[in-house]
């Protein structure tokens, strides 16, 4: 879930950095922008849609809150981008 504010601004920060990745022009800095982006454990030699997905998923989950539903037992699990632990929640009866 994203609030429609956070959601555009995610969108602006996903064509900027696919604009800045496009633009390097040569595999020499794209390896190296790979690595300040990703860290230096990234591989350098995926083929661009990889890498645009890895971007564009990176992005997304910056400042996410998941949401999930369980489709055996219908409880909903939501954790926020601050935390590492989902919480559970059952309906109320009625």
């Amino acid at each position: 879930m994203y609030l429609r504010e956070t959601l555009h601004a995610i969108e602006v920060s996903i064509a900027d950095r696919l604009a800045e990745f496009d633009g390097l022009g040569d595999a020499v800095r794209e390896s190296s922008w790979l690595a300040s982006y990703f860290g230096r454990d990234y591989p350098s030699d995926l083929p661009k849609r990889e890498v645009i997905e890895d971007i564009v998923t990176r992005e997304l989950n910056g400042d996410f809150i998941g949401v999930f539903r369980c489709p055996a037992c219908h409880r909903v699990a939501i954790k926020a981008e601050d935390s590492d632990r989902w919480k559970f929640y059952r309906a109320e009866p009625g």
